[in-house]
């Protein structure tokens, strides 16, 4: 080919050696010119790519002399296709094969990095088995929680990116098996000179808008360049009450013949039922309810039968079971009927908010020396704050005999004995739909560089290329949670002796372990109503029981890689060239509940 290829061979993972013959071609005349003209129209077609830093091969070519189906997007191309930044371009349908992505609409879920990270995965195999590299070094993870094996798209210096290069093919003999799906190639800008400024700002009809602002700088001379960015990200919250089609969830089946909704109807409202958990709208999760040994009842609207487990209030209800309707008895009884939908369930986050602050630097300096070699450098700082917003039930265990029960309710027992209940029978266990909880991470995480490349003298077509990185990252996540302990002790009361302190009182009863030590403070738990059980909670309950708790996750890796690459000698039909490398990569992670 007519250009010069500064290929540059990086990020061994595994001692190794590689060989291929270059430029073979077919004898016939005709396939040989068909082939050139075809070289021809793609180099026409396509931008001047100056150097091409390999990721399907350790050795150097062009992306369309490749063995292995490499995409290459710009930056340019990203922007004009309404990409906002690189990680909704990597999470793309057209790059990922339309397989789901882990991104901000994960807040509830247990996922690698933790609430509020981003992550890609190719082929369908996760983003464990999809390798990140940046400039052809690997990214290392960052995040929160025990599980922190995939890199943050977070990080990533969007304003410095010039193009990505994407191998949609198992790589693992090369780099490892993280890259069995593939690997994606992150490269920045190799020269920037002057000072531009970039602003971006989204405002839907609705909430969800975005804003991000950048600040690309560059300085050069005969022997050194230094250029980086700064650049700051806001995405705002998005709740299900903010989209009319998350408003209510339900599973939308139609009869193909009539076009009757085949949803499971409300009988209070003749309309499809809103679950406020579940998948979809079916047979979410159970809230606002009590569960009892199996007792007579009158059935709810769309319930039948006479024996039930399962009760919610109804103030209008007289009978056995006076202030009650059964929702729930086995055979037609599903969980559809018991459900009952919570408006507070509306303030989840549908996409989380996050503030993201990238800060990238990088730079080389020609060193005159060791075969045309020059110096190199990169420094990557990130830090990232997200947050979610939940729904909660809470399933309270109050004991048989307990006097926080009401008495046409003491007849019960539930089930067995549980943590809760201090260790005796259950006699009324509460489904309660508790409200929303919170939860934040603060994730800062910084990749530092060095190395020196240049040619192998005296062999001046074979390069080497030798590097040392550091990635240490320290995130902080708070949750809320219930302290069982506490729910348990505050269930365990006693009548208050008279004087006794009336902040430690609810209802004339205090917790036991108060007694004789009112300084342990403990609030005693409400008594069962109907208030309690639709989530109408006493504040100082709340604030003792269930608390705000932070941990941290620590995750360093370093890297040392070195490789060589070049022409080992000619063949018939073409050059045999060879790559060998080596990598040492240490990784630790420390997570502290």
């Amino acid at each position: 080919m007519s250009r010069t290829l500064k290929s540059r061979l990086r990020g061994c993972t595994a001692v190794g050696v590689a060989l291929a013959v270059a430029g073979l071609v077919a004898p016939d005349a005709v396939l040989a010119a068909d082939a050139a003209q075809t070289t021809a129209a793609k180099k026409a077609s396509t931008p001047d790519v100056n150097e091409v830093v390999v990721v399907g091969s350790r050795i150097r070519h062009d992306n369309y002399n490749s063995p292995s189906p490499i995409e290459v997007i710009t930056h340019d191309e990203a922007t004009l296709a309404g990409f906002q930044s690189t990680t909704e371009l990597l999470q793309g349908t057209a790059v990922t094969g339309g397989t789901a992505q882990i991104n901000n609409a994960f807040g509830g879920f247990v996922t690698n990095g933790g609430p509020g990270a981003n992550t890609v995965g190719l082929r369908g195999l996760g983003e464990t088995r999809t390798l990140i590299l940046l400039n052809g070094r690997r990214l290392a993870p960052a995040g929160t929680r025990g599980a922190v094996g995939a890199a943050d798209l977070n990080v990533l210096p969007d304003a410095m990116i010039d193009h990505i290069e994407i191998l949609k093919d198992g790589a693992s003999s090369i780099y490892g098996s993280d890259a069995v799906a593939g690997v994606i190639n992150i490269i920045t800008k190799r020269s920037v000179k002057g000072l531009t400024l970039e602003g971006q700002f989204s405002q839907p009809g609705e909430p969800g808008q975005e804003a991000r602002g950048s600040i690309v700088a560059g300085w050069r001379s005969d022997r050194w360049e230094v250029s980086g960015s700064f650049e700051y990200y806001d995405r705002g919250n998005l709740t299900l009450k903010d989209r009319s089609w998350t408003q209510c969830n339900t599973d939308y089946y139609f009869d193909k013949s009539t076009g009757t909704s085949l949803d499971y109807i409300d009988p209070k409202t003749g309309k499809p039922k809103c679950y406020p958990i579940g998948v979809t709208g079916d047979n979410g999760v159970t809230i606002n309810t009590i569960g009892t040994s199996r007792t007579r009842g009158t059935p709810a609207p769309g319930a039948s039968g006479t024996r039930f487990t399962r009760f919610r209030p109804n103030a209008a209800i007289t009978g056995p079971m006076a202030g009650y309707e059964g929702v729930n008895g086995g055979g037609p009884n599903g969980l559809s009927v018991r459900d009952t939908f919570d408006p507070r369930v509306l303030n989840d986050s549908l996409i989380s908010p996050e503030k993201t602050y990238n800060l990238f630097l990088q730079g080389h300096y020609d060193l005159q020396a060791l075969g045309n070699a020059e110096a190199y450098f990169e420094i990557l700082a990130n830090r990232r704050v997200s947050s979610q917003t939940g729904f909660r039930q809470l399933s309270l265990d109050y004991a048989k005999g307990s006097p926080l029960i009401p008495p046409n309710l003491a007849f019960s027992t539930a089930q067995g004995p549980s943590a809760i209940s201090n260790g005796q029978n259950v006699g009324v266990r509460a489904f309660i739909g508790f409200g929303n909880d919170h939860s934040r991470q603060q994730v800062d995480s910084l990749k530092a560089t060095i190395g020196v490349r240049g040619d192998f003298t005296p062999l001046r077509k074979w390069r080497y290329d030798v590097a040392l990185s550091l990635s240490p990252s320290s995130g902080d996540y708070t949750f809320e949670s219930w302290l069982t302990d506490r729910l348990a002790d505050t269930l365990n009361v006693v009548v208050a002796p008279g004087g006794f302190d009336p902040t430690l009182v609810r209802g004339g009863f205090t917790c036991a372990s108060n007694i004789g030590n009112p300084s342990h403070g403990c609030i005693p738990a409400p008594a069962l109503t109907p208030a309690v059980i639709g989530g109408q909670l006493p504040t100082d309950w709340r604030n003792y029981t269930f608390v705000p708790v932070t941990g941290n996750t620590k995750f360093t890796e370093a890297t040392a890689t070195f490789g060589i690459d070049g022409p080992l000698f000619n063949l018939p039909f073409g050059e045999l060239k060879g790559a060998f490398g080596g990598e040492y990569r240490w990784a630790r992670i420390n997570d502290t509940p």
